[in-house]
């Protein structure tokens, strides 16, 4: 319905505001020229639906109206009127809260015709107070509850031996501090009994130090003595002017000396840069990979490692080297080999190769008539020797009846003697170089001395297998594993024939006997 009386618009200080279209909510957006607007509070507003002015039915949240019931599309907002402040509800003196004020509402110029460097305090009451000015150099001091802050004189502070980049200590006297001759820090380095060179640079009465960072090298040590380097309550580590201890001071060799228990023994001029030390068993272990090795090197301004033990961890074999090329190799099996690097034959535990044309084996006993050679059975007992006297070589087998059993004499010897074939001939590897034998020798072949089997060895006709490369055998270029590395190769036979001679011995006697039986018969038919 329309309004009656005078036109709101006409009265002074009055803003219109866009009127609201209601939709059957309770809270609205407040508008002016479109623009949200933010209303002195909600007794500052004048609102008219339908007709009826609205009193006391809607509260005012910044630009934000909210009745107090759901006005729909029916309703018509008919005016919205802002009154100014002071013309409608103006409050009370002392009426004002803090909340009515707004956030830095209050300025520098409405705290205007203070003092000049006064500040602000409160009293016990909390009544806000005045500090007096306090003079130039002067300080804000704390009294405590009960009487406000003052200005206060400062008492100076003596600073005793100072100088620059020294640091600052307590001496325990008020208002007195230390500066330290022997810490000093320019800002970048730190200097403990010295002027500081580096980032950390320690010195102890000149002698002991510790320089670390001086862009070079960093140094722990002593000028004059040893250091000691101390771990676990203990010393491991002795640092001499020219030898290193371990576990203990050293006392013997020129260098490093690894000691944990004194053996009592001395130590070789020649060989005291390194030295390992016990009263018991002593080791130095060298650890490799599986398919790594471990190596001793031996070297001169030469060669690096002229001389080399060296460990294949891949293949478990043993090398020993010397002026740069290997000499002796120890396989996985035990076997020793001198002068190659493989086997030749299977099954021998040591072998030699001839080296050139010099002899293979040299053997020479201190007394003469001693062993040189002894032979063991694989029960260890002696079955056979070579025995050396001052002009000649006995070679033994063993003989004692208390070895032999089930004895007979020898009855064919004859018989059986015939049968040997002895041959003159000339071996095929003493042929000279055009194929003509250089001697010829008597013998036999030894798969016709059937009389006495048991002086051959091998079997007529055998044969070495051939060998393949193996996983254990350094590979030659061009080579794999399961290549040919040795052909097959004749197992030539062999005679003792050192065990022809009992034979020998029985055909003689039997044909002294035939011979002294004729005799007689001929010196009886002479005397008849």
């Amino acid at each position: 319905m329309t309004y009656v009386g005078r036109g709101v618009d006409a009265i002074s200080n009055v803003e219109k505001l866009d009127n609201i279209t209601f939709n059957g909510g309770t809270t609205y957006n407040l508008t002016k020229s479109s623009v949200a607007f933010t209303p002195s509070g909600a007794n500052n507003i004048l609102v008219s639906i339908d007709g009826v002015v609205q009193q006391g039915n809607f509260t005012v949240a910044g630009s934000t109206i909210i009745f107090d019931f759901s006005p729909t599309s029916n309703n018509t907002c008919n005016f919205i009127m802002h009154y100014g402040i002071g013309v409608l509800n103006i409050s009370a003196d002392d009426s004002i809260s803090t909340a009515k004020l707004q956030n830095d509402s209050v300025t520098l110029a409405k705290m205007a015709s203070g003092t000049d460097g006064n500040i602000i305090s409160y009293d016990a009451s909390g009544n806000p107070v005045a500090i007096a000015t306090g003079n130039d150099g002067q300080v804000l001091t704390s009294t405590g509850a009960g009487s406000p802050p003052a200005f206060e004189t400062v008492s100076g502070t003596t600073i005793n031996n100072n100088a620059d980049n020294r640091v600052i200590s307590g001496s325990g006297t008020a208002n007195t501090l230390e500066g330290e001759a022997n810490l000093q820090f320019d800002g970048t380095n730190l200097g403990i009994g010295k002027s500081p060179s580096r980032t950390l640079d320690m010195t102890s009465n000149g002698d002991y130090f510790i320089n670390l960072n001086d862009g070079t090298n960093a140094s722990v040590g002593s000028t004059n003595r040893g250091v000691n380097l101390y771990a676990g309550g203990s010393i491991p580590m002795y640092l001499t002017s020219s030898k290193v201890g371990i576990t203990n001071a050293p006392d013997l060799g020129t260098g490093l000396h690894i000691k944990t228990a004194d053996s009592g023994a001395s130590v070789d001029a020649n060989a005291d840069e390194l030295v390992l030390e016990n009263s018991g068993d002593t080791g130095l272990s060298l650890l490799s990979g599986t398919s790594g090795s471990g190596k001793i090197a031996f070297g001169d301004s030469g060669d690096n490692n002229i001389g080399l033990i060296q460990y294949d961890h891949a293949n478990n074999l043993m090398m020993f080297f010397t002026n740069g090329a290997e000499r002796t190799r120890i396989l996985n099996g035990g076997e020793v080999i001198i002068n190659r690097t493989s086997t030749f034959f299977g099954g021998n535990i040591l072998q030699i190769v001839g080296k050139n044309d010099a002899e293979v084996v040299a053997i020479a006993v201190a007394t003469n008539g001693k062993k040189a050679i002894q032979f063991a059975n694989a029960g260890l007992s002696d079955v056979g020797n070579i025995v050396t006297s001052s002009s000649s070589v006995a070679y033994n087998t063993s003989s004692d009846y208390r070895l032999k059993e089930n004895e007979t004499p020898i009855t064919d010897g004859i018989t059986r003697l015939k049968t040997l074939k002895p041959y003159r001939f000339n071996w095929l590897a003493d042929n000279d170089e055009n194929g003509n034998p250089t001697q010829t020798v008597d013998g036999f072949f030894a798969h016709e001395v059937t009389a006495v089997p048991e002086a051959i060895n091998g079997t007529k006709d055998a044969m070495h297998p051939e060998v393949l490369y193996t996983a254990d055998d350094e590979l030659p270029e061009g080579k794999e594993i399961g290549d040919v590395k040795e052909v097959a190769k004749p197992n030539h036979q062999s005679i003792d024939q050192s065990k022809l001679v009992p034979l020998l011995v029985a055909s003689l006697q039997e044909a002294i006997t035939k011979i002294e039986t004729l005799e007689a018969k001929v010196t009886a038919l002479e005397n008849a």
